[in-house]
């Protein structure tokens, strides 16, 4: 089994799968020759070169290391020490950190010297149908937070577990995350409701209180706003480079009629 930690509930890794054996077998996998780096190809294929990744459930650390080979910079987090342990003998190349997904926030990672915010935040592997049963939306809105504005997390696993697609758009939605792409493995094949792994690919509909800066506060002025009814956001397309017009925009409707001034105010004001 997993190797167990007395804090927070017991993931589903720990009860019914092994470190060991799952480190051997890509140990074997990997003397064999097999293609081990499809996540890290896709990760790659969505950021500039030189992008800030965090790999969520990092492992053994094989997507931490080939993404640190192609030029980010990747920190690795996994909750089971044994994993990371192996990583850091694998691959010492990489930055690593052992810590509860639930629980990891931009502080706690500045304070173990990694960057607070990420380009793109990859769960591969299985993570999220691995994690404690009933806590994924909660990993879901911890990833969120550790994004920058604009910022991507991807997550993969297997179609055939008790965490289903329809669970992750669920709880995706829940917290603020629009699923932009689906595949149906991470070679782009195409997604399919029968397929046995769904690659989703998702981004965050709003800028968190994390994210603002003081001179942004006009961006604070329209959560404000949204928060309190004043106005609405309807999801659209991401934008692509230099495309502003496409972020979600404010309604200047509410369900009382029209919005007062501070929705004029912050209705004129776009998202970053």
């Amino acid at each position: 089994m997993g190797a167990r930690r007395s804090d927070g509930p017991a993931t589903r890794w720990e009860t019914e799968a092994g470190s060991e054996a799952y480190a051997e077998r890509f140990a074997r996998l990997a003397a064999a020759g097999e293609d081990l780096d499809g996540e890290a190809r896709f990760v790659d294929a969505l950021v500039p070169r030189g992008a800030t990744v965090l790999d969520a459930g990092c492992g053994i650390g094989r997507t931490t290391a080939a993404l640190t080979r192609r030029g980010h910079h990747v920190v690795g987090v996994d909750r089971d020490r044994a994993l990371v342990d192996v990583a850091v003998s694998t691959h010492p190349e990489a930055r690593y950190a052992v810590h509860d997904l639930l629980t990891l926030t931009p502080a706690a990672l500045a304070a173990a010297g990694h960057p607070a915010a990420y380009d793109v935040v990859v769960l591969a592997g299985n993570v999220l149908v691995f994690v404690a049963p009933g806590t994924e939306r909660d990993v879901l809105a911890r990833m969120r937070d550790l994004l920058v504005p604009g910022g991507r997390a991807v997550a993969g696993f297997a179609t055939d577990r008790d965490y289903t697609v329809a669970g992750l758009d669920d709880d995706a939605q829940a917290v603020g995350l629009v699923v932009e792409q689906r595949f149906a493995t991470w070679h782009l094949d195409p997604w399919s409701d029968d397929a046995g792994w769904a690659v989703s690919q998702v981004r965050a509909t709003w800028v968190t209180t994390r994210q603002l800066t003081p001179s942004q506060p006009w961006i604070a002025l329209r959560r404000a706003a949204a928060s309190s009814g004043v106005i609405s956001t309807t999801s659209r397309p991401p934008p692509s480079r230099g495309m502003r017009n496409t972020m979600p925009r404010p309604s200047l409707t509410t369900s009382s009629g029209p919005s007062p001034v501070l929705g004029f105010i912050a209705a004129m004001v776009p998202l970053p």
